[in-house]
């Protein structure tokens, strides 16, 4: 038989937010973010990322969105500042603007005084924020977490938060199985075998 990852699933996320899908492993979460990324093929009546149709205009989407996966997925052999150059180029962002949002970046993730160490020799809670800076150098408009902060310790999880907490005009939306996590988060859907439970406020849920 197959296996229905996710079902009946019915979500509207007004923008610019927080939003958190929560839910134990298996629940789908990966799931639905890797669709919202486009990533995944999916079935569903309509699925629209900023006004985008995500069968159709994919391209248009990926342009205007951040995806930080949950494993490491930047290049362990590169420094820290050649990730974000070899990001900037796949982006197309002109250098005046690289080195002017590079230093902004990293100035806020507190890795400035870490440009030239390898990626592969970051602590987790640094690859993490790496990660998440990489995502953001070509401004999206919505950003892609899935558990960003699983298995870090909590002063990195604090660190990330704390940058998460400055973005202003982005959209974020972020699974996560911390609980701690979804009460910092503007809304929430609680997802489980692949159906959404219950959404609204942490307050109200």
């Amino acid at each position: 038989n197959a296996t229905v990852a996710l079902e009946s699933v019915t979500l509207t996320i007004d923008r610019p937010c927080i939003f958190g899908v929560v839910g134990p492993d298996g629940a789908g979460k990966t799931t639905l973010l890797r669709i919202l990324v486009g990533l995944l093929d999916f079935t569903a009546e309509s699925a629209t990322v900023l006004g985008y149709a995500l069968d159709s205009h994919a391209r248009a989407i990926k342009e205007r969105l951040g995806y930080v996966p949950q494993t490491f997925s930047l290049y362990p052999d590169l420094s820290v500042y050649h990730n974000l150059e070899f990001f900037a180029d796949v982006h197309g962002i002109p250098r005046r603007i690289f080195l002017q949002r590079s230093a902004e970046l990293l100035a806020i993730a507190q890795l400035d005084k870490f440009t030239t160490f390898l990626a592969s020799s970051l602590s987790g809670g640094m690859k993490q924020k790496l990660s998440l800076i990489c995502a953001l150098l070509h401004q999206p408009q919505v950003l892609i977490l899935d558990e960003p902060n699983n298995g870090v310790d909590l002063i990195a999880r604090g660190e990330m938060w704390a940058i998460l907490q400055q973005l202003q005009d982005v959209t974020v939306v972020m699974s996560t199985g911390y609980l701690d996590e979804a009460e910092r988060c503007d809304a929430v859907a609680y997802l489980y075998r692949g159906r959404i439970r219950t959404q609204g406020s942490p307050k109200e849920i």
